[in-house]
């Protein structure tokens, strides 16, 4: 499977068995054992690199390859932009990006929100097998999200009364700013069952509370909107956390606080 998909380092491991899912028949075979997983631009603050000279165009782009409708893709680019642009960086907040997610709302149904931490080359995979019974949506693969990630690992900024800054370093706070406004949306967007896919090898554990899964989407995970949990363990067989330890335990508790 790995070598169809040009990958070496995806194959089948080992069967970790949960609660029965149409969604773990289907994804739980899938684990990644390449020690340098791909993750999603998660910034702080401080300087990062300048915003992509080629921006609108690549944004248009993507967002045709995956909304296919010219006039949302051009609405969708305004209100991002409109978000940093011609903005002093220190003044752009979470609530500047609302109207982006105004233009592409993030939709799921219920029992179909997958989460994740350290391991969006799984779950960019397993959200894209729908064809195959794997029926969820994750905060990788939703189009406000897709977009952004479908150009790369970038970061963006404007400046005060001058447009986009093209040239000099950015202002990390910009950018994380539209993850967390991304990630409030996506955990209140969720229904019934939620799906989190954690990496157990990451140092500090699994769940980490500076992570956007503990600080910003499971406080917006609210019963009885959302009513249970999933949660499974990405890991070299002995290496790493399992279920019912270290940072898994504190998972459990924290979602149990909340009526999960």
């Amino acid at each position: 499977y790995g070598h169809a998909h040009g990958r070496e380092d995806l194959i089948v491991l080992e069967v970790l068995t949960f609660r029965p899912s149409k969604m773990f028949n289907k994804i739980i075979l899938f684990l990644l054992i390449n020690e340098s997983l791909a993750f999603v631009v998660r910034l702080s603050e401080g300087e990062c690199n300048p915003t992509p000279i080629n921006l609108e165009n690549s944004f248009l782009t993507s967002c045709g390859d995956i909304v296919q409708d010219s006039d949302t893709c051009d609405s969708a680019w305004s209100a991002f932009a409109g978000a940093f642009a011609n903005k002093d960086p220190t003044t752009v907040t979470q609530s500047d990006y609302a109207p982006y997610f105004d233009v592409l709302p993030i939709e799921v149904e219920d029992n179909q929100s997958l989460f994740w931490s350290g391991t969006f080359e799984l779950v960019d995979l397993v959200s894209c097998m729908c064809s195959t019974g794997a029926d969820v949506v994750s905060s990788a693969n939703t189009p406000s999200s897709e977009i952004i990630n479908q150009i790369g690992n970038i970061n963006w900024c404007g400046i005060e009364g001058g447009g986009i800054q093209y040239e000099g370093s950015c202002l990390c706070s910009v950018t994380t700013n539209f993850w967390v406004q991304f990630s409030t949306e996506f955990a209140q967007a969720a229904r019934g069952t939620i799906f989190y896919i954690g990496y157990g090898e990451k140092d500090g554990g699994t769940f980490q509370s500076t992570s956007f899964f503990a600080s910003v989407e499971v406080p917006n995970l609210e019963y009885p909107r959302v009513t249970s949990a999933v949660v499974i363990v990405v890991h070299r067989k002995g290496e790493g956390e399992s279920c019912g330890e270290g940072t898994l335990i504190t998972l459990k508790n924290t979602l149990n606080e909340k009526n999960l």
